[in-house]
């Protein structure tokens, strides 16, 4: 492991750690507080003192203090997962992410942190270590979007390996377990996704577009550059698939600056070159994950120039490309 990558560790898990203590010391504090009001001073000479109806409004601001207390102790435990989280989302670092995962002390819900590393081994392009440790998950201590992003590398897996015939089975399993309104949009989202291949496997690019769409739709505003690479490159296989060029190369080019190290990065700039014709040499800015920095030009003041090019061969319309699936936001309790 190199001095940056665990430069970035730590400064990750220092934020995490701040935050998880910052969380447990408010618990502490709540229930310090709780004792020594509910114990010591709410006893029965209260009543004599205030009355039996002041004294249950103090009890009930006791509590209602409290509980205060544990929400913001919730809120700053999430933010702490959160810190880990953005690696992904926010870096598009899946080698990171999965770095912070390995540094956790591990008690409860051993499953989740498996389901993560399998989302960070999908995402580095890891696909045998993604299905090898999706397959060491117990699927039933799964859920909300735990399960959700489980059943999505799943199905995403079973396409890539040439086995999507299973992938209907899985949906049935999945709907089998829906129990209230969010786990029905999550399996709307599964099934516009898995469409998604289906639709590209058939040449129906209309109906792919479509399938994008409706995902995007569901996913809701996205905050975070991760959602926006994984939708352009899926929008840039239909549009090269069809022969429309400049407009894949315009959501190619995108997913080479944003997409940090994704996997889909090296798909982009492969594809890129095929649509193009030239291989562009693309150079990373320093400390901008998933940024690149154009070429300078030779005299200051000029307009920077497009990224430096080797030509390869005539452009022209390319194949069918396969696609890649996009899960949903990782649940905050990394």
């Amino acid at each position: 492991m190199d001095r940056n990558m665990e430069y970035k560790i730590r400064k990750v898990m220092a934020s995490y750690y701040k935050r998880k203590w910052t969380g447990v010391g408010i618990c502490a504090i709540a229930i310090i507080y709780l004792i020594y009001l509910g114990i010591f001073k709410m006893d029965y000479r209260i009543s004599l003192v205030v009355g039996g109806f002041a004294s249950l409004l103090l009890t009930l601001s006791i509590f209602i203090v409290y509980i205060t207390l544990a929400a913001v102790m919730v809120f700053v435990l999430m933010s702490a997962s959160a810190v880990i989280s953005e690696t992904l989302m926010k870096d598009c670092d899946p080698y990171l992410f999965e770095a912070c995962l390995n540094r956790l002390t591990i008690l409860f819900y051993k499953d989740r942190i498996a389901c993560n590393h399998a989302m960070a081994q999908y995402y580095q392009g890891n696909f045998a270590q993604a299905w090898e440790t999706l397959q060491r998950i117990n699927i039933y201590k799964l859920k909300g979007r735990f399960r959700f992003n489980y059943y999505v590398l799943l199905c995403a897996l079973h396409f890539r390996n040439g086995t999507g015939e299973r992938v209907a089975e899985l949906e049935k399993t999945y709907r089998a377990g829906i129990r209230n309104k969010k786990d029905q949009k999550y399996f709307q989202m599964l099934c516009a996704d898995n469409n998604l291949f289906r639709a590209m496997e058939n040449r129906d690019y209309e109906s792919a577009f479509r399938f994008v769409k409706e995902r995007e739709e569901l996913t809701g505003k996205m905050s975070y550059p991760w959602h926006r690479v994984l939708f352009d490159m899926k929008e840039a296989r239909i549009y090269a698939a069809m022969g429309e060029n400049e407009s894949a190369r315009l959501k190619l080019r995108h997913v080479v600056e944003r997409g940090g190290s994704l996997f889909c990065v090296e798909e982009a700039k492969e594809l890129l070159e095929k649509i193009t014709g030239v291989k562009e040499v693309w150079e990373p800015k320093a400390g901008e994950p998933g940024q690149i920095e154009e070429p300078e030009t030779e005299q200051a003041g000029e307009q920077k120039q497009e990224p430096e090019t080797v030509q390869t061969g005539e452009p022209g319309q390319i194949g069918e490309p396969e696609q890649e699936q996009e899960t949903v936001q990782i649940e905050e309790s990394v």
